[in-house]
């Protein structure tokens, strides 16, 4: 649905689980996916699909990445705990008028 609406999806650029599967639809969709990963995950992890990567060193900053390049936010579960981080993020950062 967010290829079809011409919107673009920035994800952690993972190639498993629901993130893998979200990726794989917006390609087969002919949708616009980039992505914000750590480093270590890039070689063993990152889908190929990916329209641009962002490669961080530091969580804080693949975070800070997604955040800015997001207008909505989607938490779906998986990992391991880290949609709750993120999600958590999000939360504060608009309770603090941040975002």
């Amino acid at each position: 649905l967010i290829a079809e609406k011409k919107w673009r999806q920035v994800n952690g650029g993972g190639k498993t689980g629901l993130m893998g599967a979200a990726t794989r639809g917006a390609v087969e969709a002919h949708g616009v996916v980039d992505a914000v990963i750590l480093d270590i995950f890039t070689s063993a992890n990152m889908h190929e699909g990916l329209n641009s990567v962002q490669i961080e060193d530091k969580m804080y900053k693949r975070k800070l990445g997604l955040f800015e390049a997001g207008d909505a936010f989607i938490a779906l579960p998986g990992g391991e705990n880290g949609e709750l981080s993120e999600a958590d993020a999000v939360y504060m950062l608009i309770e603090d008028g941040v975002w």
